[in-house]
Protein backbone atom coordinates (compact mmCIF):
# COMPACT_ATOMS: atom_id res chain seq x y z
CA UNK A 1 0.00 0.00 0.00
CA UNK A 2 1.22 3.56 -1.13
CA UNK A 3 1.33 6.17 1.35
CA UNK A 4 -0.55 9.69 0.67
CA UNK A 5 0.73 12.98 0.93
CA UNK A 6 0.19 15.00 4.14
CA UNK A 7 -3.23 16.12 4.35
CA UNK A 8 -1.98 19.78 5.55
CA UNK A 9 1.35 20.79 3.93
CA UNK A 10 1.81 17.89 0.62
CA UNK A 11 4.62 16.62 2.22
CA UNK A 12 5.76 12.72 1.60
CA UNK A 13 4.74 10.49 4.56
CA UNK A 14 6.86 7.88 6.05
CA UNK A 15 6.08 4.65 8.51
CA UNK A 16 8.15 4.11 11.47
CA UNK A 17 8.81 1.24 13.47
CA UNK A 18 9.51 1.90 17.45
CA UNK A 19 9.74 -1.91 18.89
CA UNK A 20 7.07 -3.40 16.74
CA UNK A 21 4.83 -0.77 16.91
CA UNK A 22 4.65 1.37 13.38
CA UNK A 23 3.26 5.30 13.18
CA UNK A 24 2.66 7.44 9.99
CA UNK A 25 4.23 10.92 9.88
CA UNK A 26 5.26 13.67 7.36
CA UNK A 27 8.85 14.13 6.59
CA UNK A 28 8.12 17.99 5.62
CA UNK A 29 5.92 19.49 8.32
CA UNK A 30 6.31 16.11 10.96
CA UNK A 31 2.55 16.13 11.38
CA UNK A 32 1.74 12.78 12.92
CA UNK A 33 -1.37 10.58 12.44
CA UNK A 34 -2.88 11.25 15.87
CA UNK A 35 0.04 10.63 17.87
CA UNK A 36 -1.29 6.87 17.67
CA UNK A 37 0.88 3.13 17.07
CA UNK A 38 -0.63 0.47 15.20
CA UNK A 39 0.31 -3.00 15.00
CA UNK A 40 1.00 -3.70 11.56
CA UNK A 41 2.34 -1.45 9.11
CA UNK A 42 -0.53 -2.09 6.64
CA UNK A 43 -3.07 -0.72 9.62
CA UNK A 44 -0.53 2.46 10.14
CA UNK A 45 -0.64 3.08 5.99
CA UNK A 46 -4.70 2.59 6.27
CA UNK A 47 -4.72 4.96 9.39
CA UNK A 48 -3.07 7.86 7.52
CA UNK A 49 -4.62 7.39 4.24
CA UNK A 50 -8.00 7.55 5.80
CA UNK A 51 -9.38 11.18 5.13
CA UNK A 52 -12.32 12.57 6.81
CA UNK A 53 -14.69 13.89 4.37
CA UNK A 54 -16.23 17.57 5.36
CA UNK A 55 -19.54 18.16 4.94
CA UNK A 56 -20.33 20.31 2.17
CA UNK A 57 -23.14 22.80 3.20
CA UNK A 58 -24.17 25.89 1.65
CA UNK A 59 -22.41 28.72 1.57
CA UNK A 60 -23.85 31.42 4.53
CA UNK A 61 -24.77 34.75 3.50
CA UNK A 62 -22.56 36.15 6.36
CA UNK A 63 -19.93 33.84 4.59
CA UNK A 64 -20.58 35.07 0.65
CA UNK A 65 -20.76 38.71 1.86
CA UNK A 66 -16.87 38.22 2.35
CA UNK A 67 -16.07 36.73 -0.57
CA UNK A 68 -13.01 38.26 -2.09
CA UNK A 69 -12.14 36.84 -5.26
CA UNK A 70 -12.75 33.21 -4.04
CA UNK A 71 -13.94 30.19 -5.94
CA UNK A 72 -17.52 29.04 -5.65
CA UNK A 73 -19.53 26.11 -7.09
CA UNK A 74 -22.74 27.58 -8.19
CA UNK A 75 -26.27 25.40 -8.25
CA UNK A 76 -29.56 26.60 -9.30
CA UNK A 77 -32.48 25.97 -7.76
CA UNK A 78 -35.34 27.93 -9.73
CA UNK A 79 -35.46 30.73 -12.03
CA UNK A 80 -34.32 31.35 -15.63
CA UNK A 81 -30.35 32.07 -14.35
CA UNK A 82 -28.22 29.15 -15.26
CA UNK A 83 -24.83 29.73 -14.33
CA UNK A 84 -24.29 26.57 -12.85
CA UNK A 85 -20.47 25.55 -12.11
CA UNK A 86 -17.39 26.83 -11.04
CA UNK A 87 -17.04 30.99 -10.98
CA UNK A 88 -14.15 33.19 -8.94
CA UNK A 89 -16.41 35.33 -7.24
CA UNK A 90 -16.38 38.95 -5.48
CA UNK A 91 -19.02 40.66 -2.72
CA UNK A 92 -19.26 43.74 -3.55
CA UNK A 93 -21.37 46.24 -1.66
CA UNK A 94 -23.28 49.33 -3.79
CA UNK A 95 -23.99 52.69 -1.17
CA UNK A 96 -26.74 53.06 -3.91
CA UNK A 97 -29.02 50.59 -3.06
CA UNK A 98 -27.65 49.38 0.57
CA UNK A 99 -27.27 46.17 -0.30
CA UNK A 100 -24.55 43.16 -1.07
CA UNK A 101 -24.17 41.64 -4.68
CA UNK A 102 -21.94 39.30 -6.00
CA UNK A 103 -19.14 40.43 -8.73
CA UNK A 104 -18.91 36.72 -11.13
CA UNK A 105 -16.10 36.47 -13.24
CA UNK A 106 -14.16 39.20 -12.28
CA UNK A 107 -17.63 41.68 -13.11
CA UNK A 108 -18.79 40.07 -15.85
CA UNK A 109 -22.02 39.40 -14.29
CA UNK A 110 -23.32 40.58 -10.63
CA UNK A 111 -25.91 38.83 -9.08
CA UNK A 112 -28.28 40.48 -6.66
CA UNK A 113 -27.94 38.45 -3.55
CA UNK A 114 -31.49 39.41 -2.60
CA UNK A 115 -32.26 35.68 -3.82
CA UNK A 116 -29.40 33.75 -2.51
CA UNK A 117 -30.87 30.67 -1.07
CA UNK A 118 -34.08 31.03 -2.87
CA UNK A 119 -33.40 30.59 -6.93
CA UNK A 120 -29.43 29.31 -6.04
CA UNK A 121 -26.75 28.70 -3.64
CA UNK A 122 -22.85 28.67 -3.54
CA UNK A 123 -20.50 25.93 -2.37
CA UNK A 124 -16.61 25.67 -1.32
CA UNK A 125 -16.88 22.20 -3.48
CA UNK A 126 -19.22 20.65 -6.50
CA UNK A 127 -22.24 18.94 -4.58
CA UNK A 128 -22.34 15.15 -5.27
CA UNK A 129 -25.48 14.30 -6.64
CA UNK A 130 -26.52 17.44 -7.65
CA UNK A 131 -28.33 18.91 -10.80
CA UNK A 132 -25.86 20.91 -13.00
CA UNK A 133 -24.87 21.92 -16.21
CA UNK A 134 -21.27 22.04 -15.65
Amino acid sequence: MELKPCPFCGGEATIDNAGGKYQAWCKYCCCIHMGEFYNTEAEAIAAWNRRAKPENEPITLDEMNALDHEPIYVLHTGGKWKMNGWHIATASSYQNHGRCDLEIDNGNTIIDMQNYGNTWLAYRRKPEGGNSDA
